[in-house]
């Protein structure tokens, strides 16, 4: 079901299964682009979900899919399904992804500072990680910044077994990065870098894929602390 953040900003709650017992929430965040003439502008859907007609019907209301972004190297299991739901999308994605998945129709590589959304959506790298290839992006009009894995935020989870997963990498009922990062992550300077430059954006709504969204006038300082290690990798290379 579609959740109204803001005038032109969406998000769809889901549950992403990834084995026995083990069930994360996944969050799709959808926004409504600028059009022209006073007509609505086509949508940009970020990290797709699973998407049944029901909830096509939905987003369908809201205007044309014109741009579909996998956020991530990760983050592609329902690409597949989204763009041949809509076919005259545009699909956007890391060039990591391109290589990993061959069968998955990519139409443009995702950079850096890219401006096909000029204007309206800022695009920055989380360089460093090249195993995950971590874009975030950044909604001008409601201040809103759009993250995948980058932070994780779950104070709620399904099953004894996802609870224990999420202890595991360390991202259970707090603020944080997943201890995968640190496997990652090969240049940790590079990445805190690129976090620095995030941190230094406009925003006061932060939306992740996996958990609770942070918003209010401290969203910038909960997420430095949730960086809190990335942004060591300043004072290392110091």
């Amino acid at each position: 079901m579609l959740n109204q953040l803001d005038g032109d900003l969406w998000c769809v709650d889901s549950v992403q299964r990834l084995g026995a017992g083990v069930q994360f929430p996944a969050r799709m965040t959808i926004v409504r682009l600028s059009g022209e003439s006073g007509e609505p502008g086509g949508l940009w859907i970020h990290s797709p979900v699973a998407i049944d007609d029901a909830l096509a019907a939905q987003i369908d209301a809201l205007g044309p899919v014109r741009h579909l972004v996998a956020p991530n190297s990760f983050h592609h299991l329902h690409m597949g399904p989204a763009s041949a739901r809509w076919p005259d999308a545009t699909v956007y994605a890391p060039v990591g992804l391109r290589r990993k998945r061959a069968d998955l129709r990519i139409d443009v590589d995702l950079v850096d500072g890219h401006e096909v959304w000029a204007g309206e959506i800022e695009v920055l790298e989380i360089a460093g990680a090249p195993a995950l290839s971590e874009f975030v992006f950044l909604h001008r009009e409601s201040a809103t910044l759009i993250l995948c894995d980058l932070v994780f935020n779950m104070h709620e989870a399904t099953g004894a077994l996802t609870k224990l997963v999420l202890r595991m990498v360390g991202a259970w009922q707090r603020t944080t990065q997943s201890k995968l990062w640190r496997r990652v992550t090969k240049d940790r300077a590079v990445a805190a870098s690129c976090c620095a430059r995030m941190l230094e954006l406009e925003f006061s709504r932060v939306i992740m894929s996996h958990g609770q969204s942070i918003e209010g006038a401290d969203a910038r300082e909960r997420l430095r602390s949730a960086l809190e290690w990335m942004l060591g990798g300043l004072r290392s290379a110091a």
